[in-house]
Formats: C-alpha cells, structure tokens, sequence
C-alpha cells in the first residue's frame, strides 16, 4: 500500500493517509513516499511499516547501528544529523500548536550536540531467560522481549566495554536469568554508569532475590574480573528487586566493591550521585543547556530563586553561582542528600535544599517571594498546584526546562492563560539518533 509521508511523530514515526486515516509509519521521512504493510488498524488510526521507498528523503542516511529498527533506543538513525535538528525544532513547535493552542510558536533552531554518537553515560541493559538461556541487550520497541545486542553507537566507549566484559563473563557463569512470567531467575538488569569528565564508572547489578551461596560465590569472580579489567571502575553494586513491575530499582542495595557513587564535573563544579540518582544522560549537552538557563538569570538582578525537582542539584550550582539565594526543592529523600553535599563540595552556601514534592511546597512559595522560578519536571509535567502556585507568586521570570514537549506545552497554556507570556523556547538535542527532544520556555510577566 503507497503512503505519502507528511510529517513526525513524537515517536519518530512518519504520519501519512491511507483512504483518510491517519496511519503512522515506522521507518519512514517526512516528504517520502512509501509502500507500507499495515500491522494494526484501529477505528481511529493505523500503524504500518516502510516495505520499500519508492521516493526517499534527500536526508535520508544508513543508519550507524546493526541493531537500528529492532532495538527501541534510537529512531531516527535513518535521518541525516542537521535534519534530525530540524525534525526536532518542528516536534516542539507542533506540541505548542496542537496542545497548548498557540497559533504561531517562535521556536530558535535545536542546539546540536557536542557529539552525536557516543554521548550517553548511562545505559540500563534488561537480561531475561529467553528461549531458554539468558539474554542481556536492549528492550524491543513496545515490549519486554529483550534484543541481544552487541554494541550501541550512542552510549560512551568505556560503558560499551563494561557492557561487553560483563556479557562475556555472565555467559560463562551460568547464573540464572529472570523469567518475567515465572519471576524465577536472579539477573535482571545491568545499570553501568560514566563520569564523561571524569573517566570513572559505576556499574549496578540488579538481582531478583537475595544470591544463595553458589550464587555469591559467581557473582564475586564476576566482579573481582570487573574490577581488574577496568581500573576506573569506582565501584560494584548489587541492587535486590522482587518486585514483579516495571520498575528497575529495588530499595535494598549492597556495595560489592569500591563506593556506591561516582563523580562528575561540569564546568568548575563537582557532583557526586548514586546509580538510581537522575543525572542527565548527555552530559556534554547539560552542560551548554545549564550554562543557557544560567545566563537567562541576568533579567532577575541576581535575586532569590527558587528551583522546583532540583535532583542532585547540577543545575542548582549554576543557578546559585549567579544569584542571591536558590531555594530548591526536590521530592527524593537520597537526591536532596547528595545536593546538600554538592552544594558544600562546591563551596555554594547560598543554597537552601528542601526535601518535598513541589505540589506540598505552595503555600511556602510567597514567604520565600522568589523573583525568578527554574523548574525541571518529570515527563508528565507539572501538578496543577504548581501552576497555580507560580500564578500566585508572580516571580518575574519563570524558567521551565523540559524534557517531553506535550506537557511542557499543556503547562505553557496553563501559564499564558493567567499573565505570562511565552519570551524564548530553545530546544536542546539532549538525545541524538532518538525523537525527544529537550526544550527551555522562558517565560515573563505582564506588568
């Protein structure tokens, strides 16, 4: 079936017709025309896979990676690097559209990043007994079957080699996989961590239950060969999990070898996190990102600032250098401790760090009067509260960093409907090879 290509999805797949329904196409370009095989038609949309192109994208590239459309991490490999740039500028422009209703969004061209391959510093790899052995790569698009790769082009070299030694000495070890249907099994995640800057590594291994004896004793020649082969190896986690959902951290952690955190700088800064703590991934990007939302402080005479889901607080040490005062405020028990050492670490002693949801934290906002408001949401965005709240505080600026441009795009509707007005939307391309894209809205008060 011949499908004409129109635009993107946030998913990365091209949006086309097929006798007037809207069809999403894996693998396909805006501009192409594609013949298309439907794999699921429902009452409002289908979903169909490029069979063929019959007129391709100038743009259009050989994707770098062996495993690029069955592996779910990237999905836009296809696509020339200026032209994923652009696809991403018109995703956030489309979200503010369509979403937050604003008729014509001005929306700067998508900062690249400093490397487009190999920028990742974390990589979580799922191992499952599948076919009756245990595999360990990358989750397929849309499930839980797990794609036994080799290698990722878009993680760090040192995290490739980890991940690599690692498949070597499991696959000699014999240790159980987990089965997700029996929830039998021991190994079920390989979380490897790297300080880009540092050149240190942190590597969490996540088990379904307390090891028996055979088991501990496997486990110990795994990660005493890990420690020899990889001197920069900071340290050896076991993380234990018997939860049967999603999620891939437990609550019990044990440290095999070396600490159970690592380190990072950024500019002058200094941080340390754990290998649960969220620290952005790209941290070649962070970096241009953090100085950019620093530089847009100047508005606020170096005044008081309060940051919302401040995290381990690498981004409250730019906005701190700068400013009078940073309240900050972030709901994880473990990050607000690991921000309170960075903030002394780093010899910032204009921080106040408060542990809370920022939905919890309102009624405070108008004691602390702040003049100017960063946040960084999750990806589903703000609770109403906090938009209600920012309303009622009136900071002067409000500097919202965002990482799905659909809430971000709902919120800035919540926002400009009550006195503030849209001044700068800069995307960040915090994701090469992939369809998200990070995005700072700037926005101001009308006086």
């Amino acid at each position: 079936m011949r499908i004409k290509v129109e635009k993107m999805n946030s998913r990365g797949q091209g949006i086309g017709r097929i006798d007037g329904l809207v069809t999403f196409v894996d693998g396909a370009l805006p501009g192409e025309e594609v013949e298309a095989e439907v794999v699921l038609r429902k009452r409002d949309y289908a979903v169909a896979r490029a069979v063929s192109i019959s007129s391709p994208n100038s743009e259009r590239r050989n994707p770098v990676c062996p495993h690029f459309g069955s592996c779910g991490g990237c999905q836009l490999q296809h696509a020339s690097y200026d032209y994923q740039l652009s696809l991403k500028a018109e995703l956030a422009a489309d979200a503010l559209r369509r979403i937050g209703g604003f008729s014509s969004p001005q929306i700067n061209p998508c900062i690249p990043s400093p490397k487009s391959i190999g920028y990742r510093n974390k990589a979580s790899f799922p191992i499952r007994k599948q076919g009756g052995q245990g595999t360990i790569g990358l989750f397929r698009e849309g499930s839980h079957r797990v794609v036994p790769v080799t290698s990722c082009p878009a993680v760090e070299d040192l995290i490739q080699r980890i991940f690599s030694h690692f498949r070597s000495l499991m696959s000699e070890s014999e240790l159980p996989a987990y089965d997700e249907r029996s929830h039998l099994g021991l190994l079920r995640h390989l979380v490897v961590r790297v300080g880009s800057f540092t050149g240190e590594a942190l590597v969490a291994l996540v088990v379904a239950k307390e090891p028996d004896a055979d088991e501990r004793a496997k486990l110990k020649a795994i990660v005493e060969a890990m420690a020899c082969a990889f001197p920069s190896l900071r340290g050896f986690v076991l993380n234990v999990n018997r939860n049967e959902g999603n999620f891939i951290w437990g609550s019990k952690n044990r440290t095999l070898v070396g600490k159970d955190e690592l380190a990072e700088h950024l500019d002058d800064f200094s941080f340390t996190f754990s290998a649960a703590s969220f620290f952005q991934v790209n941290s070649y990007q962070a970096l241009d990102l953090y100085r950019f939302v620093a530089s847009e402080l100047g508005g606020a005479g170096g005044g008081r600032v309060l940051e919302l889901y401040s995290g381990v607080g690498s981004l409250t040490a730019f906005l701190a250098k700068g400013t009078e005062e940073v309240t900050a405020v972030e709901e994880d028990a473990d990050a607000v401790r690991y921000m309170r050492d960075n903030m002394a670490r780093n010899g910032l002693c204009n921080v106040r760090a408060l542990c809370g949801r920022a939905e919890d934290t309102v009624h405070l906002w108008h004691d602390w009067a702040p003049q100017t408001v960063v946040l960084d949401p999750p990806r589903s965005g703000c609770h109403p509260k906090v938009i209600a709240g920012l309303v009622s505080v009136e900071p002067r600026k409000i500097i919202y960093v965002s990482c799905n441009a659909a809430t971000l795009a709902r919120d800035a509707a919540g926002l400009c409907e009550r006195g503030y007005a849209v001044t700068c939307v800069q995307p960040f391309d915090m994701f090469p090879q992939t369809a998200h894209v990070e995005c700072v809205a700037v926005f101001s008060r009308h006086l």
